[in-house]
């Protein structure tokens, strides 16, 4: 990974991302490494199924506004995904290069991302709409899901309507995102293009307070939620109230400066911090900290390293940079004098037989009890779930473990004329596969419309419009 880099472009996004972007000579240089293969394994292994061997073939012959439109019809967040997305795993970890002759992979997230910066910084016009189709649809939430869908249902002619809760677009895109992996303006700049001549934006509106669901759907023809997962799940342990304790999420919003946090600027400002929690976000958090120039990190996971449920290159990543690991180690209680954090109480775990998540459940082994001396506490052991955004939804959309039931292949809930995609329904995973789940929802609502039209009665709707039966 290259040094951090911290330039303007030409369109004022400051670089802070940990690896520099290509620029057109090194772009087209790596370009040429790829093998243009028949059966291509890196498409197989893109949730967007992006034709990377066609998008790159553009790309090095000179068709560069044909690769960027290939890329956002697979995924209209694509530029955000060439910098986030775990593509050692996914379409990078398919290429055949390291199978051949040992070479490494195809950078084929940095061609990406070069591509579509190109695209956005020169206001490439990437996608050609329908005629109008007389149909409106709300979006909660401007996070990748709602953006994505948003985008698909303008190509279809439909009226779609953004409705976000702050005054900010991207959602956890955005904010939540560690600054070593994406510089905070990104998202919005990539919004705002995206969205541009044909989607409306209605921002500081609450579904549920400030405006009713029943006059959501008296307005519009059909509904997509989008919203994420919440804020940061604290578990209620003794002495949890001592600051700096704080969630994962909190602290890198705080740590970014999108949602300015004291409480994370108190933990950015200690020698030591205990992270608990052994996901992605966990890991982000530490290595966040450790750039913000925290000495001492350590995750504490109550299982062992290879029930971690973060990708295996990302921690490898972290502890390359000195973040710390405490396996098999449950936190009990949080130490503090006069209010100030000074330790995390823990006691030692024993794996067992599988429990509800399949995972062998971690039991603690009476008289292990032990401490582990730190400054702030950091949890990212989930988030509080859709309710607690949208605490009046309709009863007849089934909310279970914090997420939305609703069809995997469409996005369709038990509410007729209503869908859902994203972190709402997945409880928070790759930006890829959130805008994966707005383009599939937005084909669904476009056939249950375009149904409806074609034969009256075949579908019902919310308000005015409907969704598709079965």
């Amino acid at each position: 990974m290259n040094g951090e880099t911290n330039s303007l472009s030409a369109d004022g996004l400051r670089e802070t991302t940990g690896e520099r972007p290509f620029g057109a000579a090194e772009a087209l240089t790596e370009a040429a490494r790829c093998l243009y293969c028949y059966d291509a394994p890196c498409v197989m292994g893109c949730p967007a199924g992006v034709d990377v061997p066609e998008f790159i073939r553009s790309l090095r012959t000179g068709a560069w506004r044909a690769a960027a439109r290939l890329l956002i019809k697979a995924n209209p967040l694509g530029e955000s995904c060439g910098c986030v997305c775990p593509t050692v795993v996914l379409c990078e970890g398919e290429c055949v290069l390291p199978r051949i002759d040992g070479q490494a992979p195809v950078a084929i997230h940095r061609l990406q991302r070069f591509i579509l910066r190109w695209a956005r910084e020169n206001q490439v016009e990437v996608v050609s709409s329908a005629p109008p189709s007389g149909k409106s649809v709300a979006l909660i939430g401007a996070g990748p899901a709602g953006l994505a869908c948003a985008f698909e249902l303008r190509r279809f002619g439909h009226h779609a309507v953004v409705y976000e809760a702050s005054e900010h677009l991207g959602g956890l895109n955005r904010s939540a995102i560690a600054p070593h992996k994406m510089a905070s303006e990104l998202p919005r700049l990539e919004a705002e293009w995206l969205l541009a001549g044909g989607v409306e934006v209605v921002k500081g509106v609450r579904i549920g307070r400030d405006l009713s669901f029943a006059q959501l759907e008296a307005k519009h023809d059909a509904v997509f939620i989008g919203v994420g997962q919440g804020g940061d799940l604290i578990p209620d342990l003794p002495g949890v109230s001592a600051v700096p304790v704080l969630g994962a999420i909190e602290l890198i919003e705080g740590l970014k400066g999108t949602c300015p946090s004291a409480i994370a600027e108190q933990a950015r400002r200690v020698r030591s911090v205990a992270v608990v929690g052994g996901g992605n976000t966990a890991v982000d958090a530490a290595r966040a900290l450790r750039a913000a120039g925290v000495p001492e990190v350590t995750i504490v996971y109550r299982r062992d390293e290879t029930l971690m449920p973060a990708f295996e290159h990302e921690w490898q990543e972290a502890r390359r940079e000195g973040v710390r690991f405490r396996f098999l180690s449950a936190p009990e209680k949080i130490l503090a004098v006069e209010g100030r954090v000074t330790g995390l109480g823990c006691v030692t775990t024993r794996l067992g037989a599988p429990d509800e998540t399949g995972r062998r459940a971690p039991n603690p082994i009476p008289g292990s009890e032990h401490e582990l001396p730190c400054e702030a506490v950091v949890f990212a052991v989930g988030r509080v779930g859709v309710r607690a955004l949208l605490p009046d939804l309709p009863a007849d959309i089934v909310v279970k473990g914090g997420r939305v039931v609703a069809d995997p292949s469409t996005g369709a809930t038990a509410r007729p004329g209503w869908w859902a995609g994203g972190d709402s329904t997945s409880g928070g995973r790759e930006v890829v596969t959130a805008a994966v789940a707005g383009l599939k929802a937005a084909q669904a609502i476009h056939r249950a419309l375009s149904a409806r039209d074609a034969a009256p009665g075949v579908v019902q709707g919310a308000g005015r419009g409907g969704t598709e039966r079965g």
